[in-house]
C-alpha cells in the first residue's frame, strides 16, 4: 500500500487520474467551450503534432494522461522489480509512447469526426413552421413573429400574405423571400391566440 503513494508511482498515477476525469468530461460533452477557446492550432506547432486543432481538446488531453500514466505504471512495475532506479528512463519512455499514441488517436478522431459542429439554421429552414405574432402586421403587412424550432427561439421580421394579423395569432411560414430577406406568413387555421 505504501508503494501506491511512492513518488515514482505518483508521477504516473496523477496523469492517469487526470486522463480518467478528462475522458468523463469529454463523454459528458464538457469540452465544447474549451475547444472554442483554443481554436485551431498553428499547422507547424508542436501542439498540432499531438492533435490539438484536429480533434477535441479533452480527447487529446485524456489520451495523453492515460497513455503517459499507464505506460509509466506498467513499465515501472515490470522493470522496477529488476532495476528500481529506472524512474527517469521510464518517464522518457512513457513520453515517447504518449506522443505516438496521442498522434494516432487524434488522427483517428480527426478522420472520423466532423471538423465543425453547428446547429445553425437558415431562414429557408423555417418554411412550414408555426409561430406566434409578437408585433401585429401594419398597413405595409410587415410585423414580427416568434418561432420555436428545436429548442431555439427565433424572433424574426415577417410579411403577411393573409392581410393584417394581430399580435398573439398563430402563423405558418409559407415562403422565404430571399431577395427581401423576410419570411412570408399566413394565419394558422388550427392555431389559437396565446403563448408560443
Amino acid at each position: 500500500m505504501t508503494e501506491l503513494f511512492a513518488w515514482y508511482n505518483l508521477i504516473f498515477e496523477i496523469p492517469v487520474l487526470f486522463g480518467v476525469l478528462l475522458a468523463i468530461g469529454s463523454a459528458l460533452g464538457l469540452d465544447h467551450h474549451l475547444d472554442a477557446e483554443i481554436g485551431d492550432a498553428d499547422f507547424h506547432s508542436p501542439l498540432e503534432a499531438l492533435g490539438f486543432g484536429r480533434c477535441p481538446v479533452l480527447i487529446v488531453l485524456a489520451t495523453m494522461g492515460l497513455t503517459f500514466g499507464g505506460t509509466g505504471l506498467v513499465v515501472g512495475r515490470v522493470a522496477g522489480k529488476v532495476f528500481p532506479l529506472l524512474a527517469l528512463p521510464t518517464v522518457l519512455g512513457a513520453m515517447v509512447v504518449m506522443v505516438v499514441v496521442t498522434r494516432f488517436v487524434a488522427g483517428l478522431v480527426a478522420r472520423h469526426l466532423p471538423t465543425t459542429e453547428t446547429s445553425s439554421r437558415t431562414l429557408a429552414d423555417l418554411v412550414g413552421k408555426t409561430g406566434r405574432m409578437t408585433l401585429p402586421t401594419g398597413e405595409d403587412r410587415r410585423g414580427q413573429a416568434m418561432f420555436l424550432v428545436g429548442g431555439d427561439v427565433f424572433s424574426l421580421a415577417v410579411v403577411s400574405d393573409d392581410g393584417m394579423i394581430q399580435k398573439g395569432e398563430s402563423v405558418i411560414v409559407t415562403e422565404y423571400d430571399e431577395a427581401a430577406g423576410v419570411l412570408l406568413v399566413v394565419r394558422d387555421p388550427l392555431g389559437t391566440k396565446g403563448r408560443l
